[in-house]
């Protein structure tokens, strides 16, 4: 199957989104913190913590959506962890939990870039379905 000219642009430009976004990932890790990062991450990690659909976490004032976000890469990455060693037991991930949950910062930037690139694809589309052109799809993409 060949791929036009145009199917290869909108990958080239998605491509370069993620490497963007990727270059990025470890910007003033561990020093500085977005405001947002760590009080999410950490309503996640309750809720895991507290096997509950429901936010306790004292303090968090944002949006639940984000929260909701990690909760499938969270899982993921702690049964990854599990399985290969990476944390020996549940206490042992609890205890990372209590006294470093920076731990878990990259895997919440990671999935701000995933969603980022993602972002990138959805006004292609929407620019797509709006003008029905498919050179100013990509130049909305692009910039």
């Amino acid at each position: 199957m060949k791929l036009n000219n145009y199917k290869w642009l909108i990958l080239i430009i998605l491509v370069m989104a993620f490497i963007l976004r990727i270059i990025g990932i470890g910007y003033a890790y561990p020093l500085a913190l977005v405001s947002d990062e760590l009080p999410t991450l950490n309503a996640s990690l309750k809720m895991l913590g507290t096997q509950s659909f429901i936010i306790t976490a004292k303090g968090y004032y944002y949006t639940p959506l984000l929260v909701y976000l990690y909760l499938p890469f969270l899982i993921f990455f702690i049964l990854f962890g599990l399985i290969t060693g990476i944390f020996a037991n549940i206490a042992q991930l609890k205890e990372i939990v209590l006294l470093s949950p920076g731990v878990f910062i990259p895997l919440a930037r990671f999935i701000s870039v995933l969603f980022g690139t993602m972002t990138v694809f959805l006004i292609y589309q929407i620019c797509q379905k709006m003008f029905y052109n498919k050179k100013i799809s990509l130049l909305a993409a692009f910039f």
